[in-house]
C-alpha cells in the first residue's frame, strides 16, 4: 500500500487584477460581477411562454399500448430497458420497442436500473439478494443478505451474514454480476451506517468506504487499495485528479485535490465544496458565495460570478450579480445569453447545491423538464428523465398538449412518441 502523501502544494497564487485575497479565500470586486459582453452573442431561445411549440407529439408510427386502471409511468432508461410502474408496487420492464420483458414487483421507491446486463433486488422475506438478467431470469440467489445496492460498473455492495462461533456475523462486501465476492481486502464488519453504493470506476480509481474508520479511500479495478481510508469525502477522479476533503491542522473540514497516488495537486483550502475538473477547470466558492474557476495549479483564471455550473464539452452556465444567466466557453467569453425575463428560472449548482435545476449530461443541457441545446435553445419539453440511449420518458398533461389530451410514454430525440400508453375505452 502506498503511503498517503499529506504534504500539499501550497504555492503562492498570482491573482488576476479583479480579485484580491482575504483570509485565505478569494473576494471579488463588485465591478467583476456584472456580465456586459461586448462581442455579438447568441440569444438563447429558452422561453417558458413558448412551451407549446416544443411539446412532444404523437405520429402515425407511434406504437399504442392499452392499459386498464392506474395510469402507467415510465422510469429512466438504462441499457435500453425501462421500468413501467402500474401503481405503488406493481409494474414491468420493457425494451425500447415497447416489448414487455418481465413483470416485476418493485415495492415502494424506485425500480432498480440495469447495469452490465443485470439488476439486483432484495427479498426481505427470505433474506436473499437476487440477481436477474434482462429476461427476468434468476442468475443467482445469495442467502443471508439483509441489504444490497444497485450494480455500478459491474460491482454491487451487500450486507451478508456469515455464521461464526457466536452466531450470525454480518459483513459489508462487494460482489460481481455473477454474485461472486470481490476484493478480499475490502470486507468490513457491518455497522449501523447505511450501506454505501459503490462509486463508479473512473481512470482506474473508485472510492471505497471503511466502515470501521468511517473514512474514504480509493481502490483500483482489481480492488487493490491505492489510497488508504483517511478521507472525510472522496469524489470521482476526473482528468487525473479527484476532489477530496479532510480536516486541516486546525480541525476544520476543507477541500482539496489529489492525484492518482494520493499526492495533493491543490492543497486543502476550500471551506465550501468545489466542483470537479472538466476542460482543465473547476468551480470554487468563497465564503461570500462568489464563484471562480481555477486551473490545476489552483490559480484563479476567471472573473467572479454569483453562480456557475461545471464545464461540459467546453461550455458552462454562469450567473452575474443581477441574476442574468449566460453560457461561456473555456476562455470565459460569453457565447450565449438567456432572456433576462426568464433567467430567474435557472438556478446554478454552485453555490446553490441540490436546489439547482440546471443539469448537464453529455451534450445535453436540461432546465427543469426541458431539453436545451448546448447554446440554450429550446428543443423538447415535458421530459421526465434525461435521454438515455436515444429515449426519454414523457408525461404530457392535457392542459399542456396541443390536442388537449393526455399523452404518456417515451419519446425519441425528434420529440416523437415512440410508444404511448392508451387507456382502454371500455
Amino acid at each position: 500500500m502506498r503511503t498517503f502523501m499529506l504534504a500539499g502544494l501550497l504555492g503562492i497564487f498570482s491573482l488576476p487584477s479583479f480579485v484580491y485575497a482575504f483570509n485565505g479565500e478569494e473576494k471579488a470586486s463588485s465591478s467583476s460581477m456584472v456580465c456586459n459582453p461586448t462581442q455579438k452573442v447568441h440569444n438563447a431561445t429558452f422561453d417558458p411562454t413558448l412551451l407549446k411549440s416544443f411539446v412532444p407529439r404523437v405520429t402515425p408510427q407511434t406504437k399504442k399500448v392499452n392499459y386498464d386502471g392506474t395510469t402507467p409511468r415510465v422510469s429512466a432508461f438504462s441499457e435500453g430497458i425501462a421500468y413501467v410502474s402500474m401503481g405503488n408496487t406493481s409494474g414491468y420492464y420493457i425494451d425500447s420497442l415497447g416489448n414487455k420483458l418481465f413483470d416485476f414487483e418493485k415495492g415502494y421507491g424506485s425500480a432498480p436500473l440495469f447495469s452490465c446486463g443485470v439488476l439486483m433486488i432484495h427479498n426481505s422475506r427470505t433474506s436473499e439478494a437476487i440477481i436477474l438478467n434482462k429476461k427476468g431470469e434468476v442468475i443467482r440467489k445469495i442467502p443471508n443478505v439483509i441489504k444490497c445496492t444497485p450494480f455500478v460498473d459491474g460491482v454491487a455492495a451487500i450486507t451478508a451474514g456469515v455464521r461464526g462461533k457466536f452466531g450470525m456475523e454480518h459483513y459489508n462486501m462487494y460482489i460481481n454480476t455473477k454474485g461472486e465476492p470481490l476484493f478480499k481486502d475490502l470486507i468490513f464488519r457491518s455497522t449501523l451506517e447505511g450501506l454505501k453504493t459503490p462509486s463508479p470506476l473512473k481512470e482506474n480509481r473508485s472510492a471505497f468506504y471503511d466502515y470501521q474508520k468511517k473514512l474514504w479511500g480509493y481502490r483500483d479495478a482489481k480492488g487493490k487499495v491505492v489510497i488508504p481510508a483517511v478521507l472525510l469525502e472522496a469524489k470521482d477522479f476526473s482528468e487525473g485528479v479527484a476532489l477530496i476533503s479532510m480536516k486541516d491542522k486546525s480541525g476544520i473540514q476543507k477541500w482539496g485535490y489529489i492525484d492518482s497516488i494520493g499526492k495533493f495537486v491543490i492543497d486543502l483550502k476550500y471551506t465550501k465544496e468545489p466542483g470537479s475538473f472538466s476542460n482543465g477547470l473547476a468551480v470554487v466558492v468563497n465564503k461570500e458565495n462568489k464563484c471562480f474557476f481555477i486551473n490545476k495549479q489552483g490559480e484563479i483564471v476567471s472573473n467572479a460570478y454569483s453562480g456557475a455550473t461545471d464545464f461540459h464539452n467546453g461550455l458552462a452556465v454562469i450567473m452575474d450579480e443581477r441574476w442574468n444567466k449566460f453560457i461561456i466557453n473555456t476562455n470565459f467569453e460569453v457565447v450565449s445569453a438567456f432572456n433576462p425575463r426568464f433567467s430567474n428560472k435557472l438556478s446554478c449548482p454552485y453555490p446553490y447545491g441540490s436546489s439547482s435545476n440546471i443539469v448537464w449530461k453529455g451534450n445535453d443541457l436540461y432546465v427543469d423538464r426541458t431539453l436545451l441545446s448546448p447554446m440554450g435553445d429550446m428543443l423538447i419539453t415535458y421530459i421526465d428523465e434525461p435521454f438515455e440511449g436515444g429515449y426519454a420518458p414523457c408525461y404530457l398533461r392535457s392542459h399542456n398538449s396541443p390536442d388537449n389530451k393526455e399523452h404518456i410514454g417515451f419519446i425519441n430525440r425528434k420529440g416523437e412518441f415512440v410508444l404511448e400508453f392508451v387507456e382502454n375505452e371500455f
